[in-house]
């Protein structure tokens, strides 16, 4: 079985086992809960000062873009499910989330997976599922000489700059592109 497809069994598998929605676990519902308590702060500075000067404006501005789910956020929940279901981050991180953080629909809806192969080339989630999954022995690291080429590459002046020599005791490999 290919990678992409044993990695699409196991994203469709993890969906089907939590659920959708779920409730939002409880270390990222404090973050979420803090940084809403935050936000609210900022903006009633903002509203409060609004007519008098600008002030606060370089600050509700970005944080108004953002919101209360950021990557890190998003990072929480991964590692959180994660630990939670006994299950790689690799394969949470490989579905989209939408964490409904408003007090009468605290929870996390899963809209989907993440595509895996986008106009013939991997993408970073089956590059993220491809290196876990050989790490943990799901299928072996020679097949992931036979992944499509990365949709993002690594230019080739950072390339020298990367460090093999730690992390890797699962497989051994020659960087071939």
């Amino acid at each position: 079985m290919s990678i992409e497809k044993e990695a699409t069994r196991r994203m469709k598998q993890f969906m089907t086992f939590i659920g959708n929605p779920i409730a939002i676990p409880p270390i990222t519902a404090e973050i979420v809960r803090d940084r809403r308590k935050a936000l609210i702060s900022l903006d009633d500075l903002h509203h409060k000062w609004g007519m008098t000067h600008t002030g606060w404006t370089e600050y509700i501005a970005p944080a108004e873009m953002v919101g209360v789910n950021d990557p890190i956020t998003l990072h929480v929940l991964h590692k959180e499910l994660a630990h939670m279901y006994q299950t790689p981050i690799s394969i949470v991180a490989g579905l989209e989330y939408v964490i409904r953080h408003e007090p009468a629909y605290f929870d996390v809806y899963v809209k989907g997976m993440y595509p895996l192969i986008h106009e013939g080339k991997g993408t970073p989630s089956l590059y993220r599922i491809a290196h876990e999954g050989a790490e943990l022995g799901y299928w072996d690291a020679e097949e992931l000489l036979m992944l499509p080429p990365p949709l993002l590459a690594i230019p080739m002046e950072m390339m020298g700059q990367i460090d093999v020599s730690e992390g890797h005791e699962g497989y051994d490999m020659e960087m071939v592109r």
